[in-house]
């Protein structure tokens, strides 16, 4: 509603704002014990904050009277929307001559702008219709679209037969207005050519849907890439046949140039959504000689004439798919004379919708093939050892093994045989195997020893080897001891006496002659030694700070000329079993904090931001132990709340609440519980936590930061611990600056991250109200908040910050604001305003801003808001407590682009009468302070 005053020194007529800066009190929360009793029954709705009414020229035309009804018919005699058209955002797009550069399948942040200019009258019901061109961009939905407190109702998206059109119902955009509602689009891949403008064309049609004004003067620059291509060429070779003496071709050859030899994708080409599409044309140029014979040229056109081949193709990319796309190999007739290792260029031009395209150019190579002689091959053997649990597993959980675990060691001396040269012999196909030992890195005290009975051994061989002997090594108090634990044979094991089962540095089993086995035998010949860990070294794991520990054993086999064996030499191989046992851990995730809007992390006003934080839990698949009292503390930007209607969206939480002001850090936190504690019971996994977020009218266009935090009781955890979980020590990927791990059972065990996001709301002057307290004991005051929440007490100073912004896209010449203080019974323009009680100056206003004035009144202020304008204001008061409206006039200060102008007004909370004292030691909160709402 417009405010008109006549003044009669300039005798002209100016559009002020009546603005009623500190209009109300809100009162929420519980009252804590001995602190006053306020009647919540009297607050008021959430705060409401408007474009302020402010005009661009102090000389403009009269305006429409104050009491012109929001449903009255506006034509084109009284409506002004001169410079109304779409543009670019100015909040991500900052020098739209430079960045006006957009490709296909790219978003573009745009905004409806709707000037309603100071010569005509408020523009009142209309309808706003934005064009885009169905070929030109992919289809839009009404979540592309800003809200804004300017339309009588959301966007909505309707279609013609060529384009998606964007509904905008206009509610009251005041006469001298500039408003601007982003929304978002995207460039349609197939259609969008290179170095072209598209138009977005805009109507504004009146409340009887008569066309006002249309516009389609704005327009975006669409670029495109040329495909990339690589040329055909190949690099192969002829045998020694097709050369003479000199290296060259004896007669001509044909070669299919197909690629080989390369190795990168050549003889293809590489699009995008990004490309140029149309019609393209591949040439190569022959070298001088070569030919391509008939049938030979594939998918080419062989130009005999010119001594080139064609290629034409047509790139669509509709699709918006990435390709690689060959091109197809073709033969070449080289002719003789050809010299072996020439390199022929063949070099590709391709021209397309917008002339040349860079190309890589290849080669055709010829090179003579040599037959390599054959190599020597020399005799060589190979050994090999397994080692596992009883279990039949390599390893296994501490708590699920004891000295009863058997632990089997399998050797297979020779398991393979290479026949070659050795020394002098080109032949030697045997070897002659005289003894195996096997060492233990561990305690491993020994049960058995049995060799593996096979049919396919032959009879001689094993009855050579049960002529054996066994014995183990170990150490007396610093001294080598052997011990003969007797003879292993086939189907009849060794099982050392009681006695004998000890710890072993090394087992030898000597065989009486060496064994000849040749290359058939190979890995016909195993033997297993069992054992089993000691209880000192599963104990001395358990109380160890590792999760995992490897025990090796290793194993060597001798070989000695025997028979008509010539061989000397060794085998050796290696193997380990692994004991673990959980340390179960919680983490920060792979993605961390993500913020997903729409358009990347751009948030939409009216729309919803997803925060999602993902925290990892391993090595808990056994113990099981789940965090308790867990919980999600989202810390958002003061205006920044939880969108409670987007139930869907909240993902793994419960019970989820706001807290203004949190620890008096101004910003909000979002808390929820934990519901899913039993998916942390997991070997691996990712979790993940989600909430909504929604802003309210009160933030400004521009990035934000968003902070998360996983928090749990028992968050100590150690190795062996069966209580609490271990946090990462890198898992914290923002510092807990609120206290919020105080109370756990470590304050350093945090799992947190960061996000950022860009808001991009509907931009006007906006207002923005907020309270900050001082808090006696520090002497410091807090951050400027909507609501101080539990952070206020009684008899505190408070401050009002009132600013105005102007987060539109004109700037603003004159402002007049009158702010009413806040009383019981007071009124807005619509109706009560519902303060309880009083809000009293303790003195003069301040102002970050030199262009404007500050004068007060004590009047009592009129029901008929447009009175108070006749009230006396002076430039200051001997009694600041008798004010009871504040008048802020600009001098000859623009409120431009993105300028903010802040005004803080000193005041206390009175303390009512029944009140219970309390001691100042302990002092008690009030019910929290909401920031004035700005009525218009």
């Amino acid at each position: 509603m417009k405010l008109i005053r006549f003044n009669k020194e300039w005798q002209k007529w100016l559009l002020v704002v009546g603005l009623w800066l500190l209009s109300a009190l809100f009162v929420t929360g519980t009252p804590a014990a001995g602190a006053q009793t306020i009647d919540r029954s009297a607050t008021i709705p959430a705060i409401q904050n408007t474009l302020s009414k402010a005009v661009s020229d102090q000389n403009q035309a009269v305006p429409n009277q104050p009491d012109a009804t929001a449903d009255s018919g506006q034509h084109s005699s009284n409506v002004n929307l001169t410079n109304s058209t779409v543009e670019f955002d100015p909040a991500i797009i900052t020098d739209p001559t430079t960045q006006n550069n957009f490709y296909p399948s790219q978003t573009i942040n745009l905004m409806a702008l709707i000037e309603a200019q100071g010569t005509g009258k408020d523009y009142v019901n209309g309808n706003v219709k934005i064009f885009l061109s169905k070929d030109i961009f992919e289809p839009i939905s009404a979540s592309d679209v800003s809200s804004s407190d300017f339309l009588r109702s959301p966007a909505t998206i309707s279609e013609t037969d060529t384009d998606y059109v964007i509904n905008l119902p206009v509610g009251t955009v005041p006469s001298g207005a500039h408003i601007g509602i982003p929304f978002l689009a995207t460039l349609k891949p197939g259609k969008v050519h290179d170095d072209k403008t598209y138009q977005i064309p805009s109507k504004y049609y009146d409340s009887d849907n008569t066309l006002l004004f249309e516009t389609d003067k704005f327009a975006v620059h669409a670029l495109t890439n040329p495909p990339t291509a690589s040329g055909p060429g190949v690099r192969t070779s002829l045998d020694e046949s097709h050369w003479d003496n000199a290296n060259k071709l004896k007669s001509a050859q044909k070669i299919s140039v197909n690629g080989n030899g390369y190795y990168n994708n050549i003889n293809s080409y590489t699009y995008n959504s990004q490309t140029e599409p149309g019609d393209y044309t591949f040439t190569v140029q022959l070298p001088t000689g070569d030919t391509v014979p008939d049938g030979g040229s594939g998918a080419w056109t062989y130009h005999p004439e010119t001594h080139q081949l064609t290629q034409n193709v047509t790139i669509d990319t509709s699709s918006g798919q990435s390709s690689n796309a060959a091109l197809g190999s073709f033969d070449l007739t080289i002719p003789a004379g050809y010299a072996a290792g020439d390199v022929l260029d063949l070099p590709m031009t391709v021209t397309g919708p917008n002339g040349k395209v860079s190309v890589t150019s290849n080669q055709v190579e010829v090179d003579k093939y040599q037959t390599p002689p054959t190599p020597t091959t020399y005799f060589s053997i190979d050994g090999s050892k397994r080692i596992l649990f009883g279990t039949g597993t390599w390893n296994s959980d501490v708590n699920k093994i004891s000295t009863d675990t058997p632990v089997i060691s399998t050797i297979a001396p020779l398991s393979s045989m290479t026949v070659g040269k050795y020394g002098d012999d080109n032949n030697v196909d045997s070897a002659a195997l005289a003894s195996v030992t096997d060492t233990p890195q561990f305690d491993y005290p020994i049960t058995q020893v049995a060799f593996n009975d096979t049919t396919s051994l032959s009879a001689d061989i094993k009855q050579k080897l049960d002529q054996n002997k066994v014995e183990g090594v170990y150490n007396d108090n610093g001294t080598d001891k052997t011990v003969n634990l007797g003879t292993v044979l086939f189907g009849s094991p060794l099982k050392p006496k009681q006695a004998d089962q000890r710890q072993y540095s090394s087992i030898k089993i000597t065989f009486t002659s060496p064994v000849q086995m040749s290359q058939a035998d190979a890995g016909r010949f195993s033997l297993n030694i069992t054992g089993h860990l000691t209880q000192a070294t599963i104990d001395a794991f358990k109380a160890s700070q590792s999760s995992s520990q490897d025990y090796y054993n290793y194993m060597s086999a001798s070989f000695s000329p025997a028979g008509s064996s010539v061989y000397t030499g060794t085998t050796s191989s290696s193997d380990y079993i692994r004991l673990t046992k959980d340390i179960p851990s919680v983490g920060l995730g792979n993605s961390g904090l993500t913020l997903s809007g729409q358009n990347g992390t751009q948030m939409l006003g009216g729309k919803p931001l997803l925060a999602n934080l993902q925290v990892s839990a391993y090595n808990n698949g056994n113990d099981k132990i789940l965090p308790q009292n867990g919980k999600l503390v989202y810390l958002v930007p003061d205006g920044v709340s939880l969108d409670s209607t987007d139930t869907a969206d909240i993902k793994n939480l419960k019970n989820l609440t706001v807290q203004e002001n949190y620890a008096g850090s101004g910003k909000t936190a979002i808390i929820g519980e934990i519901t899913n504690a039993t998916d942390f019971g997991t070997s691996n996994g990712w979790i993940n936590y989600q909430i909504p977020l929604t802003a309210d009218a009160s933030v400004y266009s521009g990035s934000y930061n968003v902070e998360s935090f996983f928090v749990f009781t028992n968050n100590n955890g150690k190795v062996g611990n069966k209580t609490d979980l271990s946090v990462d020590g890198d898992a914290a990927g923002t510092p807990d600056k609120y206290g919020l791990y105080a109370s756990t059972n470590n304050s350093k065990g945090i799992i947190s991250d960061k996000a950022s996001f860009t808001y991009l709301p509907d931009r006007k002057l906006v207002n923005a109200n907020k309270v900050k307290v001082l808090n006696p004991e520090t002497n410091q005051w807090s951050e400027p908040v909507s609501d101080t929440g539990n952070n206020a007490f009684t008899n505190d100073k408070i401050e009002y910050v009132d600013s105005l912004k102007n987060d539109g896209l004109s700037p603003y010449q004159y402002l007049d604001v009158i702010g009413v203080l806040p009383h019981p019974n007071d009124v807005k323009i619509n109706g009560g305003r519902g303060s309880n009680i009083s809000i009293h100056l303790t003195g003069p206003i301040n102002l970050d801003n030199d262009g404007y004035t500050v004068s007060y009144s004590t009047a009592t202020p009129s029901t008929d808001l447009i009175k108070n304008y006749d009230a006396k204001f002076e430039t200051t008061e001997s009694d600041w407590s008798k004010v009871t409206m504040i008048r802020i006039k600009s001098k000859a200060g623009t409120v431009g682009i993105g300028d903010l102008i802040n005004f803080t007004y000193p005041a206390r909370y009175q303390t009512l009468t029944k009140m219970i004292p309390t001691p100042k030691k302990h002092r008690e909160s009030i019910p929290s302070l909401c920031e004035p709402a700005i009525m218009m």
